[in-house]
């Protein structure tokens, strides 16, 4: 069974640990790395890649929001349970200080609220000296329409 087809069963938390262990293609690209795992809160380290800088020599600014969304997209699926997809509703990004590649950053990701229809994971940025580089806010609303469609091809096969 692909892995598409696995929510709604097992916890959130037990997912995003299965994804640390054998991360997407997508995480190598930009340099992310999964740190730490728990209920609420993960922890990514990031070293970009030459992949993600724009032509004047730091990270790209769309490649920052992207970090934003894994973390914070990953921190919202590990409070549920039953394991659930997420779609991004809204995500607000404040760049405080420019990422270079080469370098290494911490990006963690926190649920700071959780309801039936919203979820509001806040996250920074911050370098290897502990500065604050960016800092975002992500909303997320739980896909039922996925989490519908695995349930429907889970009782067929």
């Amino acid at each position: 069974m692909s892995s598409e087809n696995t929510w709604g069963t097992g916890t959130g938390l037990d997912r995003i640990r299965a994804i640390a262990e054998s991360p997407h293609a997508l995480y190598a690209h930009l340099g992310l790395e999964f740190s730490e795992v728990e209920k609420g809160r993960v922890k990514l380290i990031w070293r970009p890649t030459d992949a993600v800088r724009n032509p004047a020599g730091v990270v790209h600014g769309g490649y920052i929001a992207t970090a934003f969304d894994e973390v914070c997209g990953v921190t919202a699926i590990s409070i549920s349970n039953p394991s659930t997809p997420y779609l991004t509703m809204n995500l607000n990004v404040d760049y405080l200080r420019p990422l270079w590649t080469g370098e290494t950053y911490s990006a963690v990701g926190s649920v700071q609220q959780s309801g039936s229809t919203r979820t509001l994971v806040r996250a920074e940025i911050t370098d290897a000296a502990g500065r604050l580089c960016a800092q975002a806010t992500c909303a997320f609303t739980p896909n039922r329409r996925l989490l519908e469609h695995a349930a429907r091809a889970g009782a067929t096969a």
